[in-house]
């Protein structure tokens, strides 16, 4: 089972869907950002802890200029914890239909996530916090 992506993933530049979930990589290499023509990039896994009845959903950890992929359609899960930047990258993809948020929050913290104006006509926003 693939763990991570290979930095060299840059080289597919035609690639339109990279559907990872179930897989266990947590996070992309930065190359993944000159995938100019991809519309969908999916990610997340379900695992049960013994103590709990429902199980944790994980998501991904994105490079730092994910705001490049403008043709993206599909992004989930994505894990943002307390990164005002990536919200902002985030923000840059203007052809986003579905967007998927995991964050941790920390007991008694509130709210950790604050999203502006949405520009998209059709999106659908799904959030999810996990206690840490």
């Amino acid at each position: 089972m693939i763990r991570e992506l290979p930095e060299s993933i840059r080289k597919l530049k035609y690639l339109e869907i990279l559907d990872l979930k179930g897989s266990p990589v947590s996070s992309l290499p930065a190359g993944i950002t000159q995938l100019t023509c991809l519309c969908q990039l999916r990610n997340y896994r379900h695992s049960f802890q013994s103590s709990s009845f429902f199980p944790d959903t994980h998501g991904m950890r994105v490079p730092s200029r994910i705001g490049r992929l403008t043709n993206l359609q599909t992004l989930g899960s994505v894990e943002v914890n307390e990164d005002y930047e990536l919200v902002r990258e985030l923000g840059k993809l203007t052809q986003l239909r579905r967007l998927g948020i995991l964050a941790k929050r920390r007991a008694g913290n509130g709210s950790l996530l604050y999203f502006g104006q949405v520009e998209t006509p059709y999106c659908f926003l799904s959030c999810f916090t996990k206690q840490h």
